[in-house]
């Protein structure tokens, strides 16, 4: 209610005050009209629950003006016009009117209706009464809709910014502040005012106001900017009163239409300029907000990924302890296993019967092959995280070669299979000889699996990479789409002898590792289904890469 009953005492005190600038003798029509900026400030301060102090302020001010019944009907329209222009704000923007340019476009579509309504309910409710003359109708209601946007214009966004904007107000008490109010100051004393040097009704003076307000609204921001527009619009209203400025004619009708045309244009420029500005800073400051926050990010992210490398530094650490102990761990018992089955095979503790034998030599078997499964994923594992041992030594190819066909003859024998070792003059390499002994023996034992018939050929020969090194074999070859899969961890190709195949799906992956990582090599296949295939390595006789040894 206390805000009510204020809301109705400013509105009507308002109204007074601007009662002796009035130009002509209608009292209905002002240069500018505050009551109308008051009302539609309030609604926009304190929302929909203030209007009836905006209709009791109209109603007590009209009824010192006009009788009661159309003071009613033009407190209605002075109440209802505001009101209208609220909802179209609150519908179409919820922002500051001088945050975008189109909130303020906005607000002058809001105003522009909201005059209309206010000026032509006014109008009619005088019309009705008699209280106008017929002929002067369309000239009061040009008046009263013109004085009354003037009120929205300069009174509305000073009193709805004042408190979000009351940093740049205090800039106004600066130096520079002061030389831009001095320098208005006197422009429009020399305008509208008794500096006046010269008859200015010929001269386009008007426009020496445009420098001090633009300064006004580009260093100090909207308020300013329209509190210099009010001080603008009452000196050159008081001016033309007292008998000076561009805006004096011997009509008071049309001097009351050129300040108010004035002032309206003026006001609209420079709002619509503050806007400009105003937009321009919220969008700077949202970029150098989002470049602080995008540095906070980076430094977050930065801050997580230095996090997780400390996190997969310490588990890679974790993992090489588990790999050296299960090296040791597993390998102990395995040995054990593959040692003491061995011994029975050979009864030197007893005799075996046939059933006996044949589970021994399953027990052999899957302990060595375990144990070979266990050594690939330690040698992956050491060999990923630069530990595997590469000791550099310069031996015999032939020697190295035939050795391996010395193993490998006993099991195609066994499969039906030949054998066959392809070398003429003998090469010396420098590299580390078990490591490629055990590729060239992984190309072999996939030969042996995949074959059926046929031969096994390991042939070695020059070449303009240093040795290539091949391993042939008649089985029953790759299909195309399955090429892909080759050299990859744990791929094993499906074919019609994957149950007489086993392996983890290493041998060619740590092969293809060695070999290019470590030997500075590459690695090749050929194959046809049902032909055969062929795998190959090519390397540098001497390897230049500085190994450091490790147990």
């Amino acid at each position: 209610m206390i805000k009510i009953l204020f809301i109705a005492v400013i509105y009507f005190i308002s109204a007074k005050m601007v009662a002796p600038l009035s130009l002509v003798e209608s009292g209905s029509v002002f240069a500018i009209w505050p009551p109308t900026g008051i009302a539609l400030a309030s609604l926009c301060l304190f929302g929909y629950r203030i209007w009836p102090g905006i209709f009791i302020g109209a109603l007590a001010l009209n009824m010192t003006l006009t009788p009661f019944l159309p003071s009613v009907q033009i407190a209605l329209t002075n109440t209802v016009g505001p009101l209208f222009g609220f909802w179209l704000l609150q519908r179409y923007t919820n922002k500051n009117i001088f945050d975008t340019t189109k909130a303020m476009v906005l607000f002058f579509l809001s105003i522009i209706m909201a005059s209309f309504i206010t000026a032509f309910g006014g109008i009619l409710a005088l019309w009705i009464h008699s209280l106008v003359p017929q002929t002067a109708v369309v000239r009061v209601w040009v008046g009263w809709f013109l004085g009354d946007l003037i009120g929205f214009l300069l009174i509305t966004p000073i009193l709805v910014s004042i408190r979000s904007e009351s940093t740049s107000l205090m800039r106004l008490f600066s130096i520079e502040g002061i030389l831009m109010l001095i320098l208005l100051g006197l422009t429009s004393l020399i305008i509208f005012g008794p500096l006046v040097l010269f008859n200015l009704l010929n001269y386009p003076v008007v426009y020496f106001l445009l420098p001090p307000l633009i300064w006004g609204a580009l260093r100090f921001g909207s308020v300013v900017a329209v509190i210099s527009l009010l001080v603008v619009a009452l000196a050159s209203i008081y001016g033309t009163i007292m008998g000076y400025g561009p805006f004096l004619r011997d009509d008071p009708n049309q001097s009351l239409l050129l300040l108010q045309s004035f002032n309206g244009m003026l006001a609209i420029t420079i709002l619509l300029m503050a806007a400009i500005f105003r937009e321009r800073e919220l969008v700077q400051d949202k970029l150098r907000s989002y470049q602080e926050n995008l540095e906070q990010r980076i430094d977050d992210r930065t801050r997580k990924l230095a996090d997780a490398n400390n996190k997969l530094i310490e588990l890679d650490r974790l993992k090489t302890l588990f790999i050296a102990s299960m090296s040791h761990e597993l390998r102990t018992p395995l040995n054990a296993i593959i040692g003491f089955s061995g011994v029975l095979k050979t009864e030197m503790t007893g005799p075996l019967n046939e059933k006996q034998k044949e589970y021994l030599e399953r027990i052999h078997k899957a302990g060595k092959h375990l144990l070979t499964m266990i050594i690939e994923v330690i040698d992956i594992s050491k060999l990923e995280s630069g530990e595997l041992p590469f000791i550099v030594e310069k031996f015999s190819l032939k020697e190295l070669l035939t050795e391996l066909m010395a193993g490998t003859s006993e099991k195609c024998r066994k499969k039906g299979i030949e054998s066959a070792l392809l070398i003429g003059e003998d090469i010396y390499l420098t590299t580390d000889r078990s490591r490629l002994k055990q590729s060239i023996k992984n190309y072999l034992s996939n030969a042996i699996k995949f074959s059926e018939k046929g031969t096994i050929t390991l042939r070695a020969r020059r070449s303009s990479y240093g040795v290539e090194i091949e391993v042939s074999d008649e089985g029953i070859g790759i299909e195309s789409q399955d090429f892909d899969k080759l050299f990859q961890p744990f791929e094993r190709l499906e074919s019609r002898l994957k149950v007489l195949a086993g392996g983890a799906g290493l041998g060619l992956y740590l092969t293809k590792k060695i070999v290019t990582e470590l030997m500075n090599g590459e690695v090749y296949f050929r194959s046809e289904p049902e032909i055969g295939s062929t795998f190959g390595l090519r390397i540098p006789i001497m390897n230049k890469v500085v190994v450091e040894k490790s147990s």
